[in-house]
């Protein structure tokens, strides 16, 4: 009698085992679709997680200018991509942005500006270029968000391109006296340097009527 009640045993166990390891397997062999997490609160992200057969797992924070405190970051695998059910997906989670005050950054170049956003967790969104005949090229002229405005939204700004590229058709200098050719030159913007001796233009290059562009040097040949 006992030696059948542990027969009875052994084979329940060998059945249970048997359907465990079947288990196992069928759930081995099945993926699920990884969703989008960025952005979304932990709890918000594992209960989708939880609806797609999968887990959420935590590897760390870190500081974000965009995503808010407690969202999404980061994660793997990656939204789209393929995951055995039952397994965890890796996130990190965002800290908010370290600087909590917009400093003000126009008035310095956007290089340097960049360097230091990122010491505070902050990064430039967008750059607008617009010309400027009075702020040096590359300097910032606007930012968004303002001065002690708070920070963790996307920041733009706008960049100098310095002035407008100014061309002219090179006038004729020939006969001026040498006064009024600089005063000309000097007026478009363009270097003269005379050539020879005398108080008469006689010469020029390039010639009259080609095309002149502002800070070029323009040659003036002198006689008496």
């Amino acid at each position: 009698m006992l030696k059948k009640t542990l027969l009875v045993i052994f084979f329940l166990l060998l059945g249970a085992v048997s359907g465990y390891v079947s288990y196992k397997v069928i759930l081995l062999g099945r993926t699920a679709d990884v969703p989008d997490l960025k952005g979304q609160p932990a709890a918000q992200a594992a209960a989708k997680l939880k609806d797609a057969g999968l887990k959420l797992r935590i590897e760390g924070k870190d500081f974000d200018p965009v995503v808010p405190d407690g969202g999404v970051m980061g994660q793997d695998p990656q939204a789209g991509e393929k995951a055995r059910l039952g397994s965890a997906v890796k996130v990190v989670i965002s800290k908010g942005p370290a600087t909590s005050r917009m400093p003000l950054i126009t008035g310095q170049p956007i290089d340097t500006v960049k360097a230091l956003l990122a010491r505070g967790g902050l990064v430039i969104s967008k750059v607008i270029n617009a010309h400027s005949g009075t702020v040096p090229e590359g300097t910032i002229i606007g930012q968004d968000p303002a001065p002690d405005e708070k920070t963790g939204q996307p920041i733009s700004v706008v960049v100098s391109a310095g002035p407008y590229d100014v061309s002219y058709y090179c006038p004729d200098f020939r006969l001026m006296r040498a006064a009024e050719a600089s005063a000309l030159a000097n007026s478009l913007g363009v270097e003269p340097v005379f050539e020879s001796a005398g108080d008469m233009v006689v010469g020029q290059k390039p010639k009259a009527g080609s095309k002149l562009e502002k800070g070029q040097t323009v040659y003036l040949q002198l006689a008496q």
